[in-house]
């Protein structure tokens, strides 16, 4: 038994198509490689000499004493290999001319259209939780949505839960049922199924390769932080608000983000996030800003209903409300404010163009506002 080898295939194939199945291990025989066992989506082949097997897989009869189907089929010359769910794999030697038995091909429906129905229900199960948790995902992480596009949904829709296998399953076993060949099937169609699957699962493989390497990209971009005298014209600093020399330094002992920005970009935007605070006549003040130039006024205006959506929801206390056609608009596209901006930290969503900023503040919102409208006004 130690002296055996044995090798583990990934086997594309779904059980359900028997006659695929068959072929493939028969082919897998003639190239010395024996099924053994399988498990899952792997097959466990014992390796050996190249050998002649014919396999046939027949499903368990419903009320039929399976070890007088045993017996029986041992006495045509058919050995058990494994079992499969409701189905039971049996081989012989081709050579030996063995007596073909087949269950009834009604029965073989039957097992088809079971397994028809279940996957109809797993799948409609897939979608309804797929689709809750986007909506949920959408509602929750709107921002990082429209920042990331339709690479945001790659997680749901090919990793948790595979809507898209379970879509492709359901159409390849209906056509299968309609077709009804179970025991017709040449070498040609068992290496077109295998492609097929293989078509599947590597294009669900690459759109995961590629989610994962767009994460990993965007994670060492955010990492790369700059000292804020760095960066853009077209960042809010206060500087711009206050004046220079009404600033100083705030004491060691307030712990407070960096005077650093970072910048990450996807296919339509580029993200800056930044954070400037300072001392000013022995009062506090800082601003936390999210900067996005998007690559048209299309994807500013969605960034804008994203991040409106963003401060509205829970946990955020904030009531924002839109200003864009009010007097207190110096002229912005677009523009949001919190209640409390004039007199309290506050928030301000404005957009020019293609430029969107979400500005947080802790004090003075009169005077953030109108020295952002003074700094994007001359980008124009």
């Amino acid at each position: 038994m130690s002296g055996r080898k044995y090798s583990i295939r990934y086997r594309f194939l779904s059980i359900w198509q028997i006659a695929e199945n068959e072929a493939w291990f028969s082919e897998m025989s003639a190239r010395g490689f024996h099924l053994h066992s399988i498990r899952g989506f792997l097959a466990t082949f014992q390796q050996g000499e190249p050998a002649a097997y014919i396999y046939t897989i027949e499903p368990r009869e419903k009320g039929l004493n399976n070890a007088e189907k045993l017996i029986l089929y041992e006495d045509a010359g058919w050995e058990l290999v494994t079992q499969v769910e409701q189905l039971q794999i049996f081989r012989a030697p081709a050579q030996a001319q063995v007596k073909a038995i087949h269950t009834d091909p009604g029965i073989y429906l039957e097992f088809l259209q079971e397994r028809k129905k279940a996957l109809f229900k797993s799948t409609l199960l897939v979608l309804l939780i797929g689709f809750l948790y986007i909506a949920f995902a959408l509602y929750r992480f709107s921002v990082m949505a429209t920042f990331l596009g339709f690479l945001f949904f790659v997680p749901y829709l090919f990793i948790w839960p595979n809507i898209f296998t379970s879509l492709a399953d359901y159409y390849y076993l209906h056509r299968y049922y309609k077709n009804k060949q179970l025991q017709k099937q040449i070498k040609t169609d068992y290496q077109q199924a295998i492609r097929k699957r293989k078509f599947i699962k590597g294009t669900i493989w690459l759109l995961e390769l590629l989610y994962l390497g767009t994460l990993i990209f965007l994670f060492l971009q955010a990492k790369d932080t700059k000292p804020l005298t760095a960066a853009p014209a077209y960042l809010l600093t206060l500087e711009d608000v206050y004046t220079e020399e009404n600033l100083t330094t705030p004491p060691e002992g307030i712990k407070m983000a960096k005077k650093e920005f970072s910048t990450v970009k996807s296919l339509r935007f580029t993200w800056i996030d930044y954070a400037d605070h300072a001392t000013k006549d022995g009062k506090y003040v800082f601003i936390y800003g999210n900067t996005y130039v998007a690559k048209n006024v299309s994807a500013a205006r969605q960034m804008v209903r994203a991040i409106v959506q963003h401060w509205r929801k829970w946990p955020h206390p904030y009531t924002v409300r839109e200003y864009t056609g009010q007097l207190e608009n110096p002229g912005f596209d677009e523009l949001f404010l919190t209640d409390n901006y004039m007199t309290n930290g506050g928030v301000i969503i404005a957009r020019q163009g293609n430029y969107v900023y979400d500005i947080s503040f802790v004090s003075d919102g009169q005077l953030v506002l109108d020295a952002l409208y003074n700094k994007v006004s001359k980008l124009y």
